[in-house]
């Protein structure tokens, strides 16, 4: 389409000049880009609202009043179905090339296209502006410029593809595109020609740009499983490419088949069978990635190996409704995350438990999940199911813990970029008196409120689920398990014993206790029945009791099981199972962290937390909780010192501040300032000196009491620093091995020592290192021991030295095969197992000699042996560690011998022979001729079953056939005799080379040169006759040669028969001489026409005859000082010769060959040079009877095995 801009210009009006008119640009370029964001892999529900869902950096593509904040874009949604509809957008595939090479009209540009399926070619033709300006009156207005376009196919002719016309006017740059489709085989060139003149002016603006070339194929790719967008833009819209993002509900996934992902219901009882829709609900997102095996981990994890059930549980647990603290409710919680990197399976499960306040374990070979989430106690322990009694209680350090925090979450509002929210326990900062802050990352959060409740639930689980207990007990220990509540009742902590066994005797209604209680208040008691449950009932009864009688019963009841009774001032404590280990001796270790039902109403609805009075004791001191520790730290200057850290917790809500008192010895008491932190620092005390301290504490009215003193005997100094711990090592295929440990908790430490050994005594030095991960490097394959040790800046080194014992294994090679494929030995072979470093290299070797050394799995030789044959290949990896090697056998058997028969037509012995059997395959057949295979001529090699071989003489001759395979094994000869009975063909010899097989006198043939003339005794006679004793003397006596011209003249003689009588010729005999001294030479040619008539004879070189037959000529040297050498000597007559030839189609039925006839006549002709018109290898031999004046010859055709066939021959023939 041509664009034609507005001329301008226009008439003038009076006398005076006017201003130069120039004319608005009619030209403009629009350029669209197009590309296909991938969005998931598998199928996903698809945008949330359509266009609004589309972003262009921030902004959307459509607002939701529907107006478009971007014109001229398109924009196709494929949900990633199986069976989805291709992209109309992106149909084709494009390869652009840039050229940017300015059109010339005497210089075309041309560019090439290799690619086979390309389809269409667009070529973008650049004008950096057009226009044309008047030079009369200075206006200016558009012009045109044509191009031309052309394309060649595979080196053929060359195609018009259609003129490119731009016409009109720019003062910018502007694009012009041009498409055709291709015919024809790649490669093509393209050709761009320039039509319209070059400009030699600055008024004419009209420079073309071959500025890129577009290879464009037509695929309509579905793209099956994929979700995807397709995007068209103009280009003027946007500067460079832009940011898109795109708001969508992701990838569908199994759901319970009774649940609604929209409404969050379920309906029923679920049945165990799953549906698959889209939910952000975190517990099926978790089971979607255990289990599928295509971006999961399914290949490992089947369903069966999950507690779906729990998960159940649990996913409800998520989708209950919550206020979501602005007012209105959603769903406990969401996760909403947009995996687009390959992650450590591990942790990406466990950040996605992190959102439901979960944690994982495998039980019995299966898999559980289990929620913070309120929960009642399902088994209880007191003083009496514990070994020893004894319940431990540690608590953690106030300075550890938090009550500001940070949590970032994706904000929908700000394009789901992270944003940060801060909460904060007021109570607990006027506690502690300083802030503590830390930070977390909300995984999958897109709430608000969801990432409020999860700060909120942090900081309460640091400041109220601080204390954590351990305990051991028997089988009782192997019924709760982590994540579920226990209660426990200790004697020790409740100040009263409220727990113990059930006596015999008892029943359901009365209950008989191995202790007396005293009830005073309204209680209950807990017991465990037969199946290991937690039963309660209400205690009516008042008084000291040993019988307790309830009423409904208990469902069942056991002898020495468990009690607990609970009252309104002592309850038991609830704990949460954290882990459980079992020990050789049958026992259970139990440890568990505070559990508070109300919790979970506190932190979702702002409900005051319950406190539960779980004991009867009171503490005299203003204080509990007191815990006395030492640290080294750094104080000025870097040096290390010691302080002690004395850490409490008000025994009353009435205490407010603290003072602490210390001595040194029996020293003087030291004060330090009166604070209201719970934690207080002694700097700079001396390690293995006893300190007095004591804490006095005043409450709101600012009395002060004083509390118990407490020895404390600090040496953190002096300990040695902490035994290194879980040192383990690793392989990292292409870093080398690395030695891995936890950090030391010491601050006075300089750096850890590595050594290698057997014994840390005999062991060797590696290295120094303050970090905790070492490289050891590509070290060598086998069993390594290091040892490793803490140093302190006092060169003080942990107590015991850390081992680890590993292997290094350079791996095997496995499952090599070695066949014979063609002529080439190709042998495959697995990739190395069970190698600790990546494989660099595989040495493949043939017995004991190595082949090649490789980086692939396979490796291909021409095979070039027989017999039996042993590979190997050995991996060697980036150590230079040798593997275990794969080994395999060939064996090539030679080719078997050859059965051989033969034809003889006319001059032709058509040999004949079977296909040789081999191992390899037979690439060609050596025919040789002579009575034994050692004296043989070597006739040719040919790949076929047959071969005419031409005979100029007759007799018998013996033929000799060997097959040789492509490795040049040979088999045993094999021959054939043939009797070529029929007179040879006469060979016509009008240019002929003499092999001085004549008449020689004076004259020898040696090394296929003629000396002459010359002395024919041998060295021996030579020697005798002149009375010669030594070569000296044979000099002396003039003979400084063996060969040694003689005085006398010598000659050689030679005659021809033509075969026919020659009208007329010109005879010329040419030597080639060679000699370093002087000589004569004279020449003598003779004719006749019939062998009884007499010579006609010519004293010269070169002479003129008519109606000859035969022909003798002769050469005579003498007088000559030095050897003469007759290199080479020619006859050659001037006759005119005549050429026939043709075609000729050769027929099998014919039983004595295809009679050709000649169209020229002949006195005398060579025998026919015959070339058989296939493509197949054939060969084609002539019956032909040389006589005078010959009419023609019978043609037969063969093919490469020696059987006659039909087809064309093309034929020759000279003469005279």
């Amino acid at each position: 389409m041509q664009i034609v801009g507005r001329k301008g210009g226009g008439k003038g009006g009076g006398k005076g000049g006017r201003a130069p008119v120039e004319a608005p640009d009619s030209l403009k370029s629009c350029s669209y880009a197009k590309f296909i964001d991938v969005i998931s892999c598998g199928e996903i529900e698809g945008p949330v609202n359509g266009l609004n869902s589309v972003y262009f950096g921030d902004v959307q593509l459509q607002d939701e009043k529907g107006k478009f904040n971007f014109n001229n874009v398109a924009i196709e949604w494929r949900p990633g179905s199986v069976r989805q509809a291709p992209s109309e957008i992106c149909q084709t595939n494009e390869v652009t090339m840039d050229v940017n090479t300015e059109v010339k009209k005497d210089k075309p540009i041309t560019r090439s296209i290799i690619a086979p399926e390309a389809d269409i070619v667009r070529v973008t033709i650049t004008v950096p502006g057009l226009s044309h300006q008047n030079k009369s009156n200075g206006d200016i207005n558009g012009t045109k410029v044509e191009l031309k376009v052309e394309y060649q196919a595979n080196g053929s002719q060359w195609i018009d593809a259609g003129n490119i016309v731009i016409e009109g006017k720019t003062t910018s740059s502007y694009n012009r595109e041009h498409s055709f489709r291709l015919t024809g085989e790649a490669p093509w060139n393209i050709k761009v020609t320039r039509l319209t003149d070059d400009s030699d002016s600055q008024v004419l603006q009209n420079k073309t740009i071959f500025s890129k070339i577009t290879t464009v194929f037509e695929e309509k790719l579905t793209y099956p499983g994929v979700a995807y967008v397709g995007v068209q833009i103009d280009a003027e819209q946007f500067s460079s490419i832009p940011s898109r993002g795109y708001y969508c509900r992701g990838i569908k996934l199994k759901v319970p088949s009774n649940y609604n992902p929209e409404t969050r219901e379920y309906s029923g009882d679920w049945d165990g069978t799953f549906i698959v829709k889209y939910s952000n609900n975190p517990v099926w997102i978790y089971f979607d990635l255990l289990t599928n095996e295509e971006y999961g981990a399914g290949e490992y994890i089947k369903e069966d190996m999950l507690d779906k059930w729990s998960m159940y549980q649990i996913a409800k647990y998520c989708d209950e409704l919550v206020p979501d603290g602005f007012g209105g409710r959603e769903p406990r919680f969401t996760c909403n995350v947009y995996i687009q990197t390959k992650q450590e399976a591990f942790k990406l499960l466990r950040d996605l438990t992190s959102v439901f306040r979960a944690m994982s374990y495998w039980s019995s070979g299966t898999q559980m999940l289990v929620q913070d989430s309120p929960k009642e106690p399902i088994y209880q322990f007191n003083n009496t199911n514990v070994i020893g009694g004894k319940f431990s209680r540690s608590g953690s350090n106030i300075k550890t813990r938090h009550n500001v925090v940070l949590v970032t979450w994706n904000d929908p509002k700000k394009y789901f970029k992270q944003s940060v929210e801060y909460i904060e326990d007021s109570e607990a900062i006027v506690k502690m008196g300083y802030i503590s802050q830390t930070e977390v990352v909300a995984f999958g959060c897109t709430s608000r409120g969801q990432a409020r409740r999860l700060g909120k639930w942090l900081l309460y689980t640091e400041q109220y689920e601080s204390e954590v207990i351990t305990f051991s007990c028997g089988q009782d220990g192997a019924i709760p398990i982590p994540g579920e509540v226990i209660q426990v009742s200790d004697v020790h902590r409740s100040g009263e014993r409220r727990g113990g066994r059930v006596k015999d005797g008892s029943t359901v209604n009365r209950i008989i206790l191995d202790a007396e209680v005293e009830i005073t208040k309204e209680s209950t008691i807990s017991i465990v029945n037969e199946k290991g449950e937690l039963e309660q009932r209400a205690i009516t009864q008042r008084g000291k009791l040993t019988e307790i009688e309830v009423n409904p019963g208990f469902t069942s009841v056991t002898e020495n099981s468990t009690w607990i009774i609970a009252s309104s001032d002592i309850k038991p404590e609830l704990y949460r199972v954290i882990s459980i280990v079992e020990s050789d001796d049958g026992s259970y270790t139990i440890t568990a962290s505070d559990y508070n039902p109300s919790k979970f109403e506190h932190i979702e609805n702002g409900n005051e937390l319950i406190e539960y009075d779980t004991t009867n004791n009171t503490l005299d001191t203003g204080v509990k909780n007191v815990v006395i520790t030492d640290e080294i730290y750094r104080g000025l200057g870097g040096s290390i010192q010691t302080k002690i850290v004395v850490s409490y917790e008000p025994a009353t809500s009435l205490t407010s501040r603290y003072q602490i008192e210390y001595r040194e010895g029996n020293g003087n008491w030291k004060q330090m300032e009166p604070t209201t932190l719970t934690s207080v620092d002694i700097p700079n005390v001396k390690d293995g000196v006893l300190y007095q301290i004591r804490i006095k504490t005043s409450n709101v009215l600012g009395v002060w009491s004083d509390n118990p003193i407490q020895n404390y005997e600090p040496i953190e100094r002096l300990r040695p620093p902490h035994n290194v711990s879980n040192l383990r090592h690793k392989a990292i295929a292409q870093e080398g091995a690395f030695l891995i440990w936890d950090l030391s908790p010491d601050i006075d430490l300089e750096y850890y020592e590595i050594k290698k050994g057997d014994t840390y005594e005999s062991s060797k030095p590696v290295g120094k290192i303050k970090a905790n991960e070492f490289n050891l490097g590509f070290i060598r394959a086998g069993e390594h021991k290091y040892w490793l040790s803490a140093v302190d800046s006092s060169d003080v080194r942990s107590e015991s030295p850390t081992a680890v014992t590993f292997n290094i294994s350079g791996g095997q090679v496995e499952n090599l095969v070695a066949e014979i494929v063609g002529d080439e030995v190709l042998m495959t072979w697995g990739e190395t197992k069970n190698n600790s470093f990546s494989t660099e290299l595989y040495e493949v070797k043939k017995d004991d000699d190595v082949l090649a050394l490789v980086k692939s799995t396979s490796f291909k030789f021409k095979a070039d042996f027989n017999g039996n044959k042993k590979f190997t290949v050995t991996a060697i990896d980036l150590g230079g560690n040798r593997s275990e090697s794969a080994q395999a056998q060939l064996i090539v058997h030679r080719p078997t011998p050859v059965s051989i028969s033969q034809q003889v037509i006319d001059n032709y012995v058509m040999l004949r022979w079977q296909s040789a059997k081999a191992t390899l395959p037979i690439v060609y057949y050596e025919l040789r001729k002579g009575e034994t295979i050692e004296n043989s001529e070597f006739i040719t090699n040919i790949d076929g079953l047959a071969f005419p071989q031409f005979e100029t003489v007759g007799g018998l001759y013996k033929y000799w056939i060997i097959g040789v395979d492509s490795a040049g094994n040979r088999s045993e000869p094999q021959y054939t005799l043939s009797n070529v009975a029929q007179p040879p063909d006469y060979i016509l010899k009008y240019d002929y080379n003499s092999s001085y097989d004549g008449i020689k006198n004076g004259s020898d043939k040696i090394d296929g040169k003629l000396y002459l003339p010359v002395r024919r005794d041998t060295w021996a006679e030579h020697f005798r006759s002149n009375n010669l004793a030594t070569p000296k003397s044979q000099i002396n006596r003039g003979f400084p040669l063996y060969l040694q011209p003689i005085d006398e003249s010598g000659y050689y003689e030679e005659e021809m028969d033509y075969g026919t009588v020659l009208a007329s010729s010109k005879i010329t005999l040419t030597p080639k001489v060679i000699s370093s001294g002087s000589y004569d030479i004279n020449y003598h040619i003779a004719v006749k026409e019939n062998a009884k008539d007499n010579w006609r004879e010519h004293d010269q070189q070169s002479v003129y005859e008519t109606n000859f037959r035969y022909v003798k000529f002769r050469i005579t040297v003498s007088n000559a000082q030095k050897p003469v050498v007759i290199e080479s000597l020619n006859l050659k007559l001037d006759q005119k010769q005549k050429t026939d030839g043709g075609t000729v189609q050769a027929n099998a039925s014919d039983i004595k060959g295809t009679w050709v006839n000649f169209a020229t006549e002949f006195i005398d002709a060579s025998v026919p040079v015959l070339t058989p018109q296939s493509k197949q290898p054939l060969f084609a031999t002539s019956d032909f009877k040389d006589e005078p004046k010959p009419k023609g010859f019978y043609v037969f055709l063969f093919d490469k095995n020696g059987n006659r066939v039909s087809g064309k021959v093309g034929w020759v023939v000279k003469g005279v």
